[in-house]
């Protein structure tokens, strides 16, 4: 054990001896802020819109797609705000693999076509017109 293991309780990582710093790890959010192709507003209303423009777009898109092309951490959460918002997204259940190469089951969201009225929808009885 080197002297920086035994001051910080931490064990060295291998083949460098010491424990690497935030920055050496790429854990700083500092060093990735406003590199090209992120996003600068990572507020929810804009995680919702990526999303909503994407499944508009170029269509479905599976919750490890979403993290890593959208930058959005939680996409069953934006789905379902907008689905409270009246958009029509379903889940569907699948398989996908992470970019290390891990199979995980997850969640494709899939928007569907705006609903077509009929005269039926505007008949006394009906509750919901979208």
């Amino acid at each position: 054990m080197d002297s920086n293991s035994k001051a910080t309780g931490s064990p060295p990582i291998e083949g460098k001896g010491t424990v690497a710093s935030k920055s050496e790890n790429n854990n700083n959010p500092s060093a990735v802020k406003n590199q090209p192709g992120l996003p600068s507003d990572n507020s929810t209303a804009s995680q919702r819109s990526r999303i909503l423009r994407h499944l508009q777009v170029i269509g479905p898109i599976t919750t490890l797609q979403a993290r890593h092309l959208l930058d959005i951490m939680h996409p069953a959460q934006r789905c379902l705000e907008l689905k409270k918002a009246g958009k029509r997204i379903v889940c569907i259940w699948t398989n996908d693999v992470t970019p290390e190469g891990y199979s995980h089951r997850v969640g494709k969201y899939v928007l569907l076509p705006r609903k077509q009225l009929t005269i039926d929808d505007f008949l006394p009885g009906k509750k919901d017109v979208d």
